[in-house]
């Protein structure tokens, strides 16, 4: 089992929907010298999961696929997914002496297309994974809304042309490839585009991005237990509005859907005089 040092503390995070969530997470002593605090972002996915890696200058310090699309079930993909994290750990941790702060993007299913059994599926890997970070980590991950890490980044949170499915992704890929990984070598197809594999890296090192900078300026709250912060007791968490926003926009649309195409208006004819 991985040998963790320090005392238990809380993060407060704001979920999407504004609904305020108590996670409880390792954070080792500040006291240890030499000790690295490194942030880990997932892209949970049962086929592949994209993970990134940042130190917390935010340079880039591991990214890559955990590729789980041959085993069968939710449960035999996490415990893959747990191996694959502990040889990330150890990995990294044969370098650097490490604590970690983990984020995961949260899954929406109001903002989910598909078959309600691929969103069961997906809702229930999610959680697993999540859990997993937990045993092999320490902590559990922040969850965060993908609609406020794009929107934060000044990235477009919805596709203009629903038909383009790749647009917002490839959004996100020109941002963290100009900004994160700079020097990640990417894939491309034979014809010389960038492969569509990418985009769970990049959705990754957007998570890892967004958890740092909550991490960096304070907005993940770190409190001893049964303390105060700011005033405030433990279980009270500011609410953001722009955590709303998403799932406005989403009712709006489907209001919208709902309605159909506005009527165009017949233009009365002028009637003829006698």
């Amino acid at each position: 089992m991985h040998r963790v040092f320090g005392t238990s503390h809380r993060y407060h995070v704001v979920t999407p929907l504004g609904q305020p969530r108590l996670v409880q997470v390792f954070v080792a002593p500040a006291s240890r010298r030499g000790v690295k605090t490194l942030i880990l972002g997932l892209d949970i996915n049962t086929r592949k999961t994209g993970f990134s890696v940042l130190d917390e200058s935010g340079r880039s310090v591991d990214c890559g696929i955990l590729s789980t699309d041959k085993e069968e079930g939710v449960f035999h993909k996490s415990f893959s997914i747990r191996e694959q994290l502990i040889q990330l750990r150890d990995r990294v941790e044969a370098r650097l002496r490490s604590e970690w702060v983990t984020g995961v993007e949260e899954f929406l299913p109001t903002a989910t297309g598909g078959h309600i059994y691929n969103i069961i599926t997906l809702a229930q890997f999610n959680t697993l994974v999540s859990y997993e970070c937990n045993n092999v980590f320490g902590l559990l991950p922040a969850r965060l809304s993908a609609y406020t890490m794009r929107k934060h980044f000044g990235i477009p949170t919805r596709a203009k042309d629903k038909t383009v499915k790749n647009e917002i992704k490839k959004a996100v890929f020109d941002y963290i490839s100009q900004n994160v990984l700079t020097e990640y070598p990417w894939k491309r197809t034979k014809e010389g585009n960038i492969h569509m594999s990418n985009f769970d890296v990049t959705d990754a090192a957007l998570v890892s991005s967004y958890t740092l900078f909550l991490w960096q300026t304070g907005t993940i709250y770190q409190t001893d237990d049964n303390k105060k912060v700011k005033g405030k007791s433990a279980t009270q968490i500011p609410i953001k509005e722009e955590a709303k926003e998403e799932a406005e926009e989403i009712a709006q649309e489907k209001e919208k859907a709902k309605e159909g195409p506005p009527r165009k208006e017949r233009r009365r004819q002028p009637s003829k005089s006698l």
